[in-house]
């Protein structure tokens, strides 16, 4: 099973709704939007207002059982069937914004980002998954919640360190020595492994410094969490 790394927008009456209801953490981090606010899989019902996106992203569906072509279902528990009866249009009265999916690139930019010095703050502005814990485990542990002073402060790191500065960082032998999730080797040369990093970051990088800054501008939080 693979472990992706998802991020969600919150606004502050959302956010003090969560930390009220800790228990909606599953539900919100199992709902999934396109880009017009359309469910693409969800655990929780949501209501069908149309949602502004906060950036571009790709096809939602990504997991090992739906390339195999399996039915999930099957893997839930009774348990979990509260969770899925949760309608988060009645619950939250704004949308639910459309989160953002960084797949299995989370380990290479959190690895990179640490290289880069910030404040010393209870939650460091270079910590992909840091924030205060909330709910229970979600798929690999319980999400992370940024409140929106923090995003802000992710938002200015993130503004600070541009693709090319993160990019430099990259050593395709160090970060091996890492042993990070997902990393690519294999007998092929270094030089065309690297070259698959690269592009990842090229991608997901750009993806991330978007999405939290329109967070920030919005007076947003921050949800993470990985599945």
């Amino acid at each position: 099973m693979s472990m992706l790394c998802c991020m969600l927008a919150l606004t502050p009456r959302q956010m003090k709704t969560l930390r009220a209801r800790p228990d909606l953490t599953f539900a919100l981090s199992n709902t999934h939007f396109d880009e017009g606010g359309a469910e693409i899989e969800a655990a929780a019902e949501v209501d069908d207002a149309e949602e502004e996106a906060l950036s571009p992203q790709e096809d939602a569906s990504h997991s090992d059982a739906d390339a195999d072509g399996e039915d999930d279902d099957d893997e839930y528990d009774e348990d979990d069937d509260d969770d899925e009866d949760i309608d988060l249009g009645t619950v939250f009265d704004e949308p639910v914004r459309k989160s953002l999916e960084l797949m299995k690139s989370w380990a290479m930019l959190r690895f990179l980002m640490m290289k880069f010095e910030v404040d010393n703050t209870e939650i460091p502005a270079n910590g992909l998954l840091e924030g205060e814990l909330i709910g229970d485990e979600v798929g690999y542990g319980s999400a992370s919640l940024r409140d929106a002073a923090e995003t802000e402060r992710f938002a200015r790191f993130l503004q600070s360190v541009d693709l090319d500065r993160l990019l430099s960082r990259v050593n395709y032998r160090e970060m091996l020595a890492q042993k990070l999730y997902a990393f690519p080797y294999g007998d092929k040369p270094d030089a065309f492994y690297e070259a698959e990093v690269r592009e990842d970051l090229t991608e997901y990088y750009p993806q991330l410094r978007d999405y939290v800054a329109k967070a920030a501008a919005a007076k947003h939080g921050l949800l993470v969490w990985l599945e």
